[in-house]
């Protein structure tokens, strides 16, 4: 039996967040959620999840520098998940992947499942 994977999804939105609930514990993710990524900044040991989600537009810190801040100082090697109602390009280059809202939480759920078995 494989170990069940865990997510942390932050967004401003508590509607996005139960949605997200709802559908990632269907294919088999423990999902944990934050309104804040300024909060889980200060809160969290991130090694504990195989991806991290951010909205890109939260109060505080973008998604974005969200990204980069835990990278630079919590050296977080896992896979990184940007969400934004703003059309934005893909940006392996930095080392996150990009959704872009609306977004269908079925199929979502699978992509990221696929991208942390990867």
């Amino acid at each position: 039996m494989s170990k069940q994977s865990t997510v942390l999804f932050i967004d401003d939105e508590e509607e996005i967040l139960d949605l997200a609930q709802e559908f990632f514990s269907e294919v088999g993710i423990d999902l944990i959620t934050s309104k804040s990524a300024s909060h889980s900044i200060e809160v969290n040991t991130f090694e504990k999840y195989d991806a991290i989600i951010s909205d890109y537009r939260m109060p505080g810190i973008t998604g974005e520098d969200f990204f980069k801040k835990i990278r630079e100082e919590h050296d977080y090697q896992g896979v990184m998940i940007l969400i934004s109602g703003h059309q934005i390009k893909d940006n392996q280059k930095q080392g996150y992947h990009i959704f872009n809202k609306p977004i269908d939480f079925q199929d979502f759920a699978q992509k990221v499942k696929q991208l942390i078995q990867k």
